[in-house]
């Protein structure tokens, strides 16, 4: 893992990070931006000592050997224009209240340093029974195009940026609680 951060993560991000200059994540530094995330990801839902990891021990076998990252999890990148500060992160399980989907659930995970914002949304089923059911796509609410740009799952596209808007300190607040609002799930 550390030679994730320090020889494919640092060279993506370092000057995004520090200087907020615009760029065009070709798709190999797309997986790597990618793959940072999750890994902060899995990460974050470990920080709970009194609920267990929300991935699978297969899950970051699997990552950790590959960095496979699982079918259906979703990330955005963003710009933050707040104050600038070194680092915050916020990770939280959530039931989207949908009832063909009341057997899924999802983690969200906000990760924010320096000028950039990455957020990554995970599902899984809470039973074995789900298992063989497809999982579920979240849709965020349009309200955030302008502002965010998913970037994975990727299919070999570069992605620029920053956004046409930057999150100021009060809107990533909303930005990383967006889950927690009413949801699109389209059947």
């Amino acid at each position: 893992m550390s030679h994730l951060e320090s020889e494919r993560a640092r060279p993506v991000l370092e000057k995004v990070i520090r200087d907020g200059r615009p760029v065009l994540f070709p798709p190999e530094d797309v997986k790597s931006v990618a793959a940072f995330a999750f890994k902060n990801t899995i990460v974050s839902s470990h920080l709970d000592r009194n609920s267990e990891p929300f991935f699978s021990a297969s899950i970051r076998t699997r990552f950790r050997e590959c960095l496979e990252i699982p079918f259906g999890v979703q990330m955005w990148i963003a710009s933050y224009g707040g104050p600038h500060f070194i680092g915050d992160f916020n990770g939280y399980v959530f039931d989207a209240d949908i009832p063909s989907i009341a057997e899924a659930e999802f983690y969200s995970f906000t990760y924010v340093t320096g000028y950039l914002v990455l957020q990554v949304l995970a599902p899984r089923w809470r039973r074995m029974v789900g298992e063989n059911k497809s999982l579920p796509v979240l849709t965020p609410d349009p309200i955030w195009r302008s502002a965010v740009t998913r970037f994975w799952p990727n299919f070999g596209q570069s992605i620029p940026w920053p956004p046409e808007l930057d999150l100021s300190e009060e809107s990533l607040e909303k930005f990383s609680d967006r889950w927690k609002q009413p949801i699109i799930y389209e059947v």
